[in-house]
């Protein structure tokens, strides 16, 4: 009887455990922006010479939920006032992020 009571156990524990795993792992706050600022950048039109070019944004995120871009540093100025215009001042949704620290990413920009 002790066997059946463990194994019946051992069997609901097992169970349970692979049922409470989610299928789509949580992204953290630092993947949520990179997700959001990408999304906020959407498709490009811009006219470059290379297959892509890089760039490195310094921002911060203001009391109202705002980005703010402090600086864009690339060797391209198509890309500088792209992201620019793109991202300074434009709402976020993600509420776990620290305000007032700044933030740096790099970027990518494929050419189309």
């Amino acid at each position: 009887m002790k066997k059946v009571i463990a194994v019946v156990l051992v069997l609901t524990l097992s169970v349970t455990t692979v049922f409470a795993n989610n299928e789509q792992p949580n992204l953290t706050g630092k993947e949520q922006l990179r997700s959001e600022i990408v999304k906020l950048l959407g498709q490009h039109q811009l006219k470059i010479s290379e297959s892509f070019v890089k760039a490195e944004i310094s921002f911060l995120i203001n009391r109202q939920g705002e980005l703010v871009i402090l600086s864009v540093d690339s060797e391209n100025q198509t890309v500088v006032g792209f992201i620019k215009k793109q991202l300074n001042y434009k709402k976020l949704s993600i509420k776990e992020l620290s305000i007032m620290k700044t933030f740096k990413m790099p970027l990518k920009i494929v050419k189309n």
